[in-house]
């Protein structure tokens, strides 16, 4: 639970590390209890929510306030106010909670997953095909370009992704799904000994053409999707790089060369022990041959 919270509520490692340790001790209930408190400023009205005594709300608060080993709130007979470390901690909690709520307390489990558009047809679809449609799970599919995905990612606003890039980041598994075939293609017939005469449509990215010329090319568009790559290029005002599940979505017969280098697809989640049942099975089942 620690990690997710952080994850979520984006503590920062170096100034807040005292404060996670501290979160490893807590229980949830407490967490609860402070939460409500919290929004009603009562304790009185957090037992009436809760639906327990008010004498358990000020213990399960208490013995929060010792884990974490500050206090949360200042008490008097006529008000309550959180302290500045209350504060704090209400802000990024409430998150965690909105977090819980959406993927643990509804008989659907709920699962938001990133892909890139190529990956949609070529893979994702038949693999959700293949999924036990009785599953107690829900999908929030997002088609987005590479650098999008990995922001989503980041910020948690997809609990996982498929992606062209392997993801080196702290708390997260990735792992590689299969290597594709990457196709060189133009509307007309190209000489590859003149590449840097043609205009690029890219992605931001020279890893492919560069196995045919060393030097970075001169004229280009740059675009946010492969999908616009091949549709440019249909166009005829440039030439680009695809990968075959792309190339097979060509509305027109365009020329193409097969490239030595392949490219890779990963599948990246975060690495929490809390994932609910159906979300695990899943993962093992988009990771499975």
């Amino acid at each position: 639970m620690c990690h997710a919270f952080v994850k979520i509520c984006k503590i920062d490692y170096k100034y807040d590390w005292h404060l996670i340790m501290r979160f490893k001790r807590m229980d949830y209930r407490y967490l609860s209890a402070f939460l409500s408190t919290a929004r009603h400023l009562s304790f009185s009205l957090a037992a009436k929510e809760l639906h327990i005594a008010q004498s358990a709300i000020s213990r399960q608060i208490q013995l929060l306030e010792q884990s974490m080993k500050c206090q949360l709130f200042v008490r008097s007979p006529k008000s309550t106010k959180l302290t500045p470390s209350g504060q704090i901690l209400f802000e990024n909690a409430a998150k965690f909670d909105d977090w819980v709520q959406i993927h643990f307390n509804g008989a659907v489990e709920k699962l938001r997953i990133g892909t890139l558009s190529g990956q949609l047809d070529a893979f994702l679809v038949s693999k959700i095909s293949e999924f036990p449609q009785n599953s107690q799970l829900n999908l929030s599919i997002e088609v987005d370009s590479p650098r999008n995905l990995i922001r989503k990612f980041e910020a948690y606003e997809i609990d996982a992704c498929i992606i062209n890039k392997a993801l080196d980041m702290e708390g997260i598994i990735c792992k590689k799904l299969f290597d594709e075939d990457m196709y060189l293609i133009s509307k007309h017939p190209v000489d590859l000994k003149n590449l840097l005469d043609f205009r690029w449509v890219h992605m931001g990215s020279a890893l492919y053409y560069k196995e045919f010329t060393p030097k970075s090319c001169k004229y280009e568009i740059v675009v946010n999707s492969i999908t616009a790559v091949l549709k440019l290029v249909e166009a005829g005002v440039g030439i680009g790089i695809v990968p075959k599940a792309i190339l097979s979505q060509a509305s027109t017969k365009l020329w193409s060369q097969k490239l030595a280098a392949k490219g890779k697809i990963y599948f990246a989640y975060w690495e929490l022990s809390i994932w609910p049942k159906a979300t695990k099975e899943f993962f093992d089942f988009i990771q499975k041959k």
